[in-house]
């Protein structure tokens, strides 16, 4: 099965009309990405032995997600924090005006922070889909 993929249409501000494609990672990467975000929360001092995400469209689920992950950032260690972060970005490639899509030249593609964020979330919500739809990755 092929990895999912996403177009993301920034609407406004300074990147506004730029197309990125948002694809998952492989399987392993995804992997080692969740263990060591979730090691690092753990280090942290991240409470996430009463996690709930039997019901995402309720006060638990994807609220409960974005609480963990809120308090995870702050509470790693910096740069740990910023390689999670990056690596999310590794996920996106630039579509140029009536291009194939390439990678992402970070200064001259990106111009505002906001898109960064955007792509980090879009990123992150590729790989943890499955909670939202409630079916399986299988």
């Amino acid at each position: 099965m092929a990895r999912k993929t996403k177009d993301l249409v920034i609407a406004d501000g300074r990147d506004k009309g730029k197309t990125f494609v948002i694809t998952e990672m492989s399987v392993i990467d995804a992997d080692n990405w969740a263990n060591r975000a979730l090691l690092a929360m753990l280090r942290g001092g991240v409470d996430v032995g009463n996690l709930d995400f039997s019901n995402v469209n309720t006060s638990g689920g994807m609220l409960e997600l974005a609480r963990v992950v809120i308090a995870g950032l702050g509470n790693m260690q910096e740069q740990i924090a910023t390689d999670l972060l990056n690596e999310l970005l590794d996920c996106a490639r630039i579509v140029p005006s009536g291009g194939t899509p390439r990678d992402i030249l970070l200064d001259p593609d990106i111009e505002s922070i906001k898109t960064l964020w955007q792509i980090r979330k879009e990123a992150l919500m590729i790989h943890i889909d499955f909670l939202t739809d409630g079916s399986s990755q299988a």
